[in-house]
């Protein structure tokens, strides 16, 4: 039973995530950008994180070797991760980018195999496919026009995400509570990105309430609910598992593309989804027969 729970955490994570996309479209169209979003997003996480953890008593004490892994992982699993992401959108299509940042399960499930010797079951490779798959036909069979840089960048953010799947689940600040972790790794993203705007003058506060309000919902459900749930789920079925099953994101922000956005969805878009959802049955039902092992 445990093992599905981990697996329910890492799809209440995935969905989260699959929001963000949404909100921070309308948070654009009221007169942010990428880098004042993304401050406001961490910034009001830490912000919100820090009461609770206050009320609940919990233990904010690290050791040096724990603030170490969480300052790489702050400032490499997610300012890098999300500042490299959101640079490759300059110069090739979302669609695109989206498909050379979800190498990351892959990469994930090589670092876990090679450096941890993880045993990689039947389930989990027909599932990765399945997953890698789906992934390429949500946005659109990968027809776009190449270009070198921004699909370096794509690439490097979904590396630089794979890093911090690794690290989170096999490092010192595994035993650290999640809350407390979250808090930690959201202040330091916001601080590296509000030094970063500082240097290039990009940070901007002069946008719309609804900008703001839409920062503050990427805050609570795409950062909050969505890095403690899957840190959860983390700790539970491994950091491999819980990459492929993070690819449900796309399925969530098409679907709320279609409801909020009404974008197109296309034969292919099905696809993927089915393809995704015949993924995470897989893995899901792996999951179980392990457990009974």
């Amino acid at each position: 039973m445990k093992k599905i729970n981990g697996v329910v955490y890492t799809v209440v994570s995935s969905a989260a995530f699959g929001v963000m996309p949404i909100l921070a479209k309308i948070a654009y169209s009221g007169g942010a950008n990428a880098l004042t979003v993304l401050f406001l997003r961490f910034f009001l996480a830490a912000l919100v994180t820090l009461p609770y953890i206050i009320i609940t008593k919990k233990d904010f004490k690290i050791n040096k070797a724990q603030l170490m892994h969480i300052i790489f992982l702050g400032i490499i699993g997610y300012t890098a991760t999300t500042y490299t992401l959101f640079l490759s959108y300059n110069y090739i299509s979302v669609g695109l980018a989206t498909t050379m940042h979800f190498i990351y399960p892959v990469v994930v499930t090589v670092f876990a195999v090679i450096l941890y010797k993880e045993k990689l079951y039947w389930s989990k490779i027909i599932a990765l496919a399945l997953s890698v798959l789906g992934i390429y036909l949500l946005v659109g069979g990968g027809n776009a026009t190449l270009n070198f840089k921004g699909v370096a960048l794509a690439i490097t953010s979904g590396c630089f995400y794979a890093y911090y799947i690794v690290g989170v689940s096999h490092s010192e600040v595994n035993k650290i509570d999640t809350y407390v972790l979250t808090f930690y790794l959201a202040a330091i993203a916001a601080l590296s990105l509000f030094i970063m705007g500082m240097i290039n003058g990009q940070l901007d506060f002069n946008i719309k309430a609804y900008s703001y309000l839409a920062s503050t919902g990427i805050a609570l459900v795409s950062t909050v609910l969505a890095l403690t749930m899957f840190l959860k789920g983390i700790k539970i079925i491994g950091p491999s598992s819980a990459a492929i099953l993070s690819t449900l994101e796309p399925i969530v922000s098409i679907i709320l593309g279609v409801l909020v956005l009404k974008e197109q969805l296309s034969f292919t878009i099905v696809m993927g989804c089915i393809l995704i959802l015949f993924s995470v049955i897989i893995l899901t039902l792996g999951q179980r027969e392990k457990q009974s092992v």
